[in-house]
């Protein structure tokens, strides 16, 4: 009963949102078929049954609703999909080939651009950067201003060690997408790789200012913070991302030792600091310890 309400709800949310709630059975029947070789328990004995009724139900639901058609899957879930998929594969040649013959033989069902896309990272895997580099730039002729394309291609000149080009990319697409997670963080990563750590605290400071940080930023800026000299900013970053990870203990124990450190010495500021985020810290494993989610 509790399956049949969640699936209901999440139904009535999927076409809220502008999703297809077709999407829903379709992936129930994607489940079923790739755990078919699995044993199979009785019904009853698991908590979420995922069984020919339940799809059966989805697609009722489905078939007895309003006809819904103002759904449609954006370009850039097509081309996060195909990055995935080009990865997927267990050498990169096999996705060149999958790729090639597809748009040879005109056998694509999206836009011919998407298979040209992954064509372009899958000769990028396999380190033929001026294939890759051509497919691309084909593509940013198209559409100089997809976001997609241009990680792909700031990416391409990172892994050829042409440091200046990649950041040159990054910039230009900061004027335009100033808020893209995945640009700022790809854009500070390539500033660490290049030996521009000063750089790359500015972008990662200048993230921090109007978006929530989270594991990668604060591993970015540990990292940044470490190669410029700035230790104890460095090592209070670090204790961030075994917060983050569910270490709280551990990012406690981190910043009680730069209190006891005596090379650097941390200022008076850089202490009081420390000492608040402990005292914060150390609220959170107490409401830990008694949620009983860590010893």
């Amino acid at each position: 009963g509790n399956e049949e309400e969640a699936d209901r709800v999440g139904m009535q949310l999927l076409r809220r949102a502008d999703f297809n709630p077709q999407g829903m059975p379709a992936f129930f029947e994607k489940l079923q078929k790739y755990s078919r070789y699995a044993a199979q328990a009785p019904e009853f004995l698991r908590t979420h049954p995922l069984t020919t009724n339940r799809i059966a139900d989805s697609l009722a639901r489905v078939d007895a609703s309003v006809p819904f058609d103002s759904y449609h899957e954006s370009n850039t879930y097509k081309l996060i999909r195909t990055k995935l998929i080009v990865r997927s594969f267990d050498e990169p040649k096999l996705a060149i080939d999958h790729y090639s013959t597809a748009l040879k033989n005109g056998e694509y069902s999206d836009d011919a651009n998407i298979f040209k896309y992954g064509l372009a990272l899958a000769h990028q895997e396999n380190r033929n950067y001026d294939m890759a580099a051509k497919l691309l730039d084909e593509l940013l002729a198209i559409n100089k201003n997809n976001t997609s394309y241009m990680l792909a291609r700031a990416d391409l000149e990172v892994q050829r060690g042409n440091y200046d080009h990649a950041i040159a990319i990054y910039e230009r697409m900061d004027k335009f997408f100033p808020d893209y997670r995945p640009l700022i963080l790809s854009y500070a990563n390539t500033l660490i790789i290049a030996k521009r750590p000063n750089d790359a605290i500015e972008v990662l400071e200048d993230y921090d200012r109007y978006h929530t940080p989270d594991i990668t930023y604060y591993t970015y800026l540990a990292q940044a913070q470490a190669q410029s000299g700035n230790i104890i900013e460095s090592s209070v970053a670090n204790a961030e991302v075994y917060f983050l990870t569910g270490e709280t203990r551990v990012a406690i124990q981190l910043l009680q030792d730069l209190i006891r450190r005596r090379n650097p010495v941390p200022d008076y500021y850089e202490e009081e600091k420390i000492l608040s985020r402990i005292s914060q810290l150390e609220t959170e494993l107490r409401i830990e310890r008694n949620m009983k989610l860590t010893r």
